[in-house]
């Protein structure tokens, strides 16, 4: 009878390079979902930081103008805020 020789050396490089891929796999996937959700939060935090910035640029036009605009004070202090003038009466009418 006749001997089948048996690459053992092939075998287990293969079986070490399946293993090697299987565990890279297994640690680097999870890294990289990881990484994607961050890239999303960090562009949606960005987005809101620029809406942000450009309402703290419309308010302070809006507090520069309060200051330095006395008929525009006058207007805010008697629409918003319903005050008046000394001897001066206020009507107001339902709309």
């Amino acid at each position: 009878m006749r001997q089948i020789s048996v690459p053992w050396g092939k075998i287990i490089y293969f079986i070490a390079l399946v293993t090697l891929i299987l565990l890279g796999t297994y640690f680097v996937v999870p890294g990289i979902i990881k990484m994607r959700n961050f890239n999303r939060k960090e562009l949606d935090l960005e987005k809101i930081l620029s809406e942000k910035e450009l309402k703290k640029t419309e308010m302070q036009k809006y507090l520069n103008k309060l200051k330095d605009d006395p008929f525009f004070a006058e207007k805010i202090a008697r629409d918003e805020m319903g005050l008046s003038k000394d001897n001066e009466i206020i009507y107001k009418f339902d709309r």
